[in-house]
């Protein structure tokens, strides 16, 4: 895990949370990563579910925000500063549309 992604990354999570949102460590596409998403709902007491969640991490000359829909396509945009990243997070967070604007890009 590249520290320094880790870390400003994480920071950007904190900016997300205090706009009422979460966000855990996700490296599942670079070697760091986080993934911002809206409060869990319960299923039960032993079940809670991510609805909207939007995976952050670095990639050449920038940064790189990601969504899907289990076993659907991945949409992806990417962003060359922190500020613009974290817009584009917020795009993704604020709605259940997929892909969440017309920037949205699949992958692959």
């Amino acid at each position: 895990m590249d520290v320094s992604h880790q870390s400003v990354l994480e920071d950007l999570g904190r900016r997300l949370e205090a706009r009422g949102f979460k966000f855990r460590a996700a490296p599942y596409f670079a070697s760091s990563g986080i993934i911002a998403f809206t409060r869990p709902v319960r299923i039960d007491d032993d079940l809670s579910v991510i609805e909207h969640g939007v995976c952050l991490h670095p990639v050449e000359g920038g940064w790189e925000a990601r969504v899907t829909r289990h076993g659907g396509p991945h949409w992806t945009r990417r962003a060359d500063t922190l500020d613009r990243l974290e817009a584009i997070a917020l795009e993704a967070l604020n709605t259940s549309e997929l892909p969440p604007g017309p920037d949205w890009k699949v992958d692959g």
